[in-house]
């Protein structure tokens, strides 16, 4: 039995989006740049979601999201596409 064959990695470097809270709205940076602000975050987040996995669908460029608490602190991370597979062979 030979092993599944993985695709080569595509050469498009990882986008990271943040999204964090400065005052009263939620803003998205890319490369420490403001792309867009909201009153709530899920307003963000929600169509930061379908963009990422369409990204990675159609075009095979890779991203992540971190989210990051009103405190500033990273609360969670969502990566899409070249994740590494945690199952043996």
């Amino acid at each position: 039995m030979t092993k599944k064959q993985t695709p080569p990695l595509p050469d498009f470097p990882r986008t990271n989006y943040h999204v964090v809270k400065i005052g009263k709205r939620w803003y998205l940076k890319v490369g420490g740049e403001v792309i867009d602000s909201k009153p709530a975050q899920r307003d963000i987040v929600r169509p930061l979601r379908i963009h990422c996995t369409q990204m990675w669908r159609v075009c095979r460029v890779p991203s992540e999201i971190w989210l990051h608490g009103k405190d500033g602190q990273v609360r969670q991370k969502d990566s899409y596409g070249c994740d590494p597979r945690e199952t043996k062979g």
